[in-house]
């Protein structure tokens, strides 16, 4: 899979980044960093994660800023920014992973050395608030990531999915058969996948760091929002990038939605996507299992895929 990682960050010529002399393949006993982009965690909870991540053939280092706290955040964004550049230029680590999402990876970006980024270019893993840092990852070098758990998100989801992880790192070829997704539009598609969690993909509207929508699929993810913001959210996104350019869209999972108006928004997810899809030409499936979710298969960020959605075989590949 990392293999059509590196032929993406190829194919980025407008940009003066140095290339990867191999793939980003990882091999068992390789080692994975974790630092913390956004809020704080409690670090007795990572315990349960190391062991998580050991279980798949990998070693752990989990860097020290990981236990700092600035109020809800995991220290400055000087602090972050600093650990991940520590991450990316330590020849012993394989792999970046993120600790958890919550708020503020966003004030980072700006700390970034993108020259170190694009001369150690390294998978990185993460979802949620995290979506922010690796769409401008994808926009600012070309490199491409893995919307998959963090480090405390492992805990949460199935074997199946852990384990697709590990095969994604390895470099394995993958196709997810989505037996329990939704075809809102019959077609197929392989184009690069940007996006992520919606939310947090929504505050890169107008921003350097959103990424080129045109020609893409489109991602979308979210938890514990109200359905009346999922709707707003929607549009903005169909009116910004817009969706008439993209390749197609994968609506992964949208748990806990709330409708808490005095009066009911009364709307459901599929009335929303379907109607903010209407003639789109395109491949549109929801309910795909990526996301906050028991569930959540990995799917590379940057990279092409594969979409098909027949409404009897609904699959993806890389």
């Amino acid at each position: 899979m990392f293999n059509s990682i590196v032929k993406s960050l190829q194919s980025w010529s407008h940009l003066s980044m140095t290339q990867p002399s191999s793939d980003f393949k990882l091999n068992k006993g390789d080692t994975i960093g974790i630092f913390a982009p956004s809020s704080y965690v409690d670090m007795n909870k990572l315990t349960h994660a190391q062991t998580i991540i050991e279980k798949i053939g990998f070693q752990v280092f989990v860097h020290p800023q990981t236990s700092m706290r600035l109020n809800q955040s995991a220290g400055s964004a000087e602090d972050k920014a600093t650990a991940f550049h520590d991450l990316l230029t330590d020849n012993s680590i394989k792999a970046i992973m993120a600790v958890s999402g919550g708020n503020r990876s966003s004030h980072m970006l700006e700390h970034i050395n993108w020259q170190c980024v694009e001369k150690n270019p390294k998978p990185f893993i993460g979802f949620s608030d995290t979506t922010i840092l690796q769409n401008a990852l994808l926009t600012r070098t070309g490199i491409s990531s893995i919307f998959g758990p963090t480090a405390l998100y492992l805990q949460n989801i199935d074997k199946t999915s852990i384990n697709y992880l590990g095969d994604i790192l390895q470099g394995k070829t993958i196709k997810y058969n989505l037996s329990n997704a939704k075809t809102i539009a019959e077609s197929t598609a392989t184009a690069t996948v940007i996006g992520g969690t919606l939310t947090a993909f929504q505050a890169l509207i107008g921003t350097e760091y959103m990424p080129d929508a045109k020609g893409k699929i489109l991602l979308l993810e979210d938890t514990y929002e109200e359905t009346s913001r999922i709707d707003r959210a929607l549009l903005q996104l169909k009116r910004a990038l817009p969706f008439e350019n993209l390749a197609g869209i994968i609506f992964g999972t949208f748990t806990h939605l709330q409708d808490t108006g005095k009066i009911p928004f009364g709307f459901s997810l599929e009335d929303i996507i379907r109607e903010h899809t209407t003639g789109l030409n395109i491949p549109i499936v929801m309910n795909a299992p990526f996301g906050h979710s028991d569930t959540f298969y990995p799917i590379p960020l940057g990279s092409s895929v594969k979409l098909d959605t027949q409404k009897d075989n609904i699959t993806i590949s890389f």
